[in-house]
Parts: structure tokens; sequence; C-alpha cells
């Protein structure tokens, strides 16, 4: 059986991080996927449990923490995942601790043993984003930030038949006026489909 787990480890995630869902390892979602994640909410089709599933795990990213995901532990089969964060030395060798998140999911494999349905929990993911950042998310300058980064990049990937906002500055005032949120809550989404 495919290890899940494992792919979202610091190097492997950031080959799949940079190339996107050609990068998948094949066997680790069906094609009509679908799964739920609380608090988050509900994933329908491969690239949406793709984009979810990787858009939560964290590169170094230069920030004070320059943290990542550098061990998966499965404790419980099927259920519980432990994800260790450790700071990445610039060699990209695993550094100090930072936190562990934890996943309880419950998995419903396909004949072929790739993920047909999931119901996942992350308990403690709004913890977490502070911590792998290295800086609260949570000022109004932060938030300003975040919702300009995440215009930026909808605008480029939600084309076509998937647009959502008339440009840049149409998604900012509409993010803008409304309620920040917390990390653990999906706030914004587009389906996407590759052409």
């Amino acid at each position: 059986m495919f290890d899940r787990g494992q792919v979202t480890v610091f190097p492997v995630n950031a080959k799949i991080i940079a190339e996107g869902a050609p990068a998948v390892p094949p066997g680790l979602f069906n094609a009509n996927t679908t799964g739920h994640v609380t608090p988050v909410g509900e994933f329908f089709g491969f690239q949406d449990s793709f984009e979810y599933f990787f858009g939560l795990v964290p590169l170094p990213s230069g920030s004070p923490s320059n943290g990542a995901i550098s061990k998966a532990t499965l404790a419980e089969y099927p259920s519980t995942v432990y994800l260790t964060l450790s700071t990445i030395n610039l060699d990209n060798l695993t550094g100090p601790f930072i936190t562990i998140l934890k996943e309880i999911a419950f998995w419903c494999f396909d004949d072929s043993g790739i993920v047909l349905y999931y119901d996942a929990w992350i308990p403690n993911l709004d913890l977490f984003s502070p911590l792998i950042h290295g800086f609260d998310i949570y000022t109004l300058d932060r938030m300003n930030q975040i919702i300009q980064g995440i215009c930026g990049l909808e605008t480029q990937t939600c084309v076509g038949p998937n647009t959502v906002y008339d440009g840049v500055d149409d998604c900012v005032r509409t993010l803008a006026a409304k309620p920040f949120g917390r990390f653990d809550q999906r706030q914004v989404h587009c389906t996407h489909s590759p052409d």
C-alpha cells in the first residue's frame, strides 16, 4: 500500500508542490476521490483533494521558523498520523523541532488500493499556522498580505470556465469585505481543471 504520509515530508513534497498534479505519485487519489476534512470542508475529485492535501503542507520559506514537515508517523493504522514539523537548515537538513500536527482520518480504498473516499479531522490546525510561519497571520497587515497573495494566485489559477473574480482588484475587494476567518476554515475555492 502507498504510504500517503511520506509524500508530505520535505523534500519529497517540494517537487509535488512545484510541479502540481502531474508530480503526484500514482496510487494516491482515485480520479473520483471525494472527502471531508473537519473543520475545513468537502473535497470532490482528484484535483480538489490534491490541492487541499498539498496546499496544507509547508515548504521552508525563509521565515523565522523556516519550517516544514520533517517526519510522518503512522500511530494507529488507518486512523492517526502525527506530522512532525521542524526547522529546515540552509543545507536542507532537519533542524530543531517546532510542533506536531495530528491528523485523524478514515480512508476507503478502491479495488486497486487507491483512496476513493476519506473523512479526516485535524484538531490543532489553527494553532499550527503561526508556529510554522514564525509570525501571527491574524494581524491586519498579515491578513491583507494573505488576501493579496490569494487573489494573485486565484486569478492565475481559476481561469476560463473556472473564473471567479474580474481580476485581482475585484477579488481583493470581495475577500476584504468578508470576515477573515481562521486558518482551518475553507474560505476561498475554485474548481480548477487542467487544460
